[in-house]
């Protein structure tokens, strides 16, 4: 399965040089509002990863899964008094100009008008900013997981290596092929390991017709493509 590598699948464009109305209708990734020009006004959309409220000014940490790194955006909340609202796990649209601090690589984004997508309630929601998690404890929310850094980099890490298997046996002129994952093969005598059956477990009628197992091996499959 192929997907974006921005999570959140918001539309974006090449980073440009300089700001335009298009700008201000385009939503950028955040991997390209971190190689945008200083003062370039845009917008873009994610995830807040963490959130420090002062008095004055509200420091969020904002990112969509087009990279591992986090864009900081500075709100000012006497401005933007509903930013007062944001929280651990919120999704915002935020537009404003980009800025770079003198002396430093950071890259800041300071909203114009931001506006939360999606509350999340600090309490309910599983993860804390900078908590160090045990992975056994990230595993129970499947689905919240790939948020977090340990999980986000362990993908990033598992598709650059897929990518550099396939590209070397690409280069040597195989073909990837998808065996079966359901068959009636029962491969090294492990295939009745894993019996796929009828909610009833009526052995008569099965749902293919035959016994079916997962299967443990796709050998005796590419063994027939080969031939």
């Amino acid at each position: 399965m192929w997907l974006l590598r921005s999570q959140t699948r918001f539309l974006h464009c090449s980073t440009m040089r300089c700001s335009t109305s298009k700008d201000l209708e385009t939503v950028f990734t955040i991997r390209e509002c971190l190689q945008s020009a200083n003062n370039r006004v845009l917008r873009t959309r994610g995830c807040v990863q963490a959130v420090r409220k002062h008095k004055d000014v509200i420091f969020a940490d904002v990112t969509d899964g087009s990279t591992s790194s986090c864009l900081q955006v500075v709100i000012d909340s006497s401005k933007l008094p509903s930013a007062s609202k944001l929280t651990l796990g919120s999704s915002i649209s935020a537009t404003g100009s980009i800025q770079t601090r003198p002396r430093t690589p950071t890259v800041e984004l300071h909203p114009d008008s931001i506006e939360i997508i999606g509350e999340c309630d600090s309490v309910e929601y599983p993860f804390k900013a900078h908590g160090n998690h045990p992975l056994v404890y990230l595993r129970q929310f499947p689905h919240l997981r790939p948020r977090t850094r340990e999980f986000s980099s362990l993908l990033r890490i598992r598709n650059a290596a897929a990518m550099a298997v396939h590209a070397f046996f690409q280069a040597q002129e195989y073909l990837h092929v998808h065996t079966p994952v359901l068959t009636s093969c029962d491969c090294e005598g492990a295939g009745e390991t894993f019996v796929v059956k009828p909610a009833s477990h009526d052995e008569v009628n099965n749902f293919f017709g035959s016994v079916a197992h997962l299967t443990v091996s796709g050998q005796l499959h590419a063994e027939a493509v080969t031939c």
